[in-house]
């Protein structure tokens, strides 16, 4: 079993993964700066609380 620090550790790499592919959406022009907040704040909260989205993070709009 992992412990609290490794999980700490790897919900902090998801978090900066998923960070950096929403700035890539937002500086293609495909996320306003409000969207990207509300994107974050869903999937860092859904992971938090055990609903891990895919591994690469979320999903931008299609």
């Amino acid at each position: 079993m992992p412990s609290d620090q490794d999980v700490h550790d790897s919900a902090r790499r998801d978090a900066a993964h998923a960070n950096e592919q929403i700035r890539a959406l937002v500086d293609a022009g495909n996320l306003a700066g409000d969207e990207y907040e509300q994107l974050l704040a869903e999937w860092v909260a859904a992971h938090l609380h055990g609903d891990r989205p895919e591994a690469q993070g979320p999903q931008g709009p299609s």
